[in-house]
């Protein structure tokens, strides 16, 4: 699967002149596919949960010794695939400090209270191509990119 969605993401990129990549911590897969990515193309990662939620509660109840060595060395990996990025963001100054021995990261808040309404948009020209992936839920609001 791994490779697979690293070529049909290079395929993609290639076909659409994509420039920019934005992936989550949250995604190994994702991750993995972007360090793969050409140079060409700039990649940016973001965290939206604390690096102590995403490596430590990891661990919990998982007595299993082949599990844990399986989850140090992807921790690894996720460390290099940070290191690798482009640009690193997080929410908070506070995440950005428990990653700056890694990479030193960007802090964008979540700045929106509410949702926005829609806007027309009057030169289509003008806008550039931005493409996403990620889990498809409601939650995450791909009905509402166009």
């Amino acid at each position: 699967m791994r490779r697979q969605l690293t070529e049909k993401l290079a395929e993609f990129i290639s076909d659409h002149n994509v420039s920019i990549v934005i992936g989550s911590t949250n995604e190994y897969f994702t991750m993995d596919a972007m360090y793969h990515l050409p140079s060409s193309v700039h990649t940016i990662l973001e965290s939206h949960t604390c690096k102590e939620y995403l490596f430590v509660q990891r661990y919990k109840n998982r007595n299993n010794l082949f599990l844990r060595l399986f989850y140090v060395f992807q921790d690894m990996r996720i460390h290099q695939f940070v290191r690798h990025a482009s640009a690193f963001v997080t929410l908070t100054l506070g995440d950005a400090n428990e990653w700056k021995k890694i990479k030193k990261a960007i802090v964008i808040p979540n700045f929106i209270p509410e949702l926005p309404t829609m806007v027309e948009h009057q030169d289509k020209d003008f806008f550039k191509r931005i493409i996403t992936f990620g889990r498809l839920d409601v939650q995450k609001g791909y009905d509402m990119l166009c």
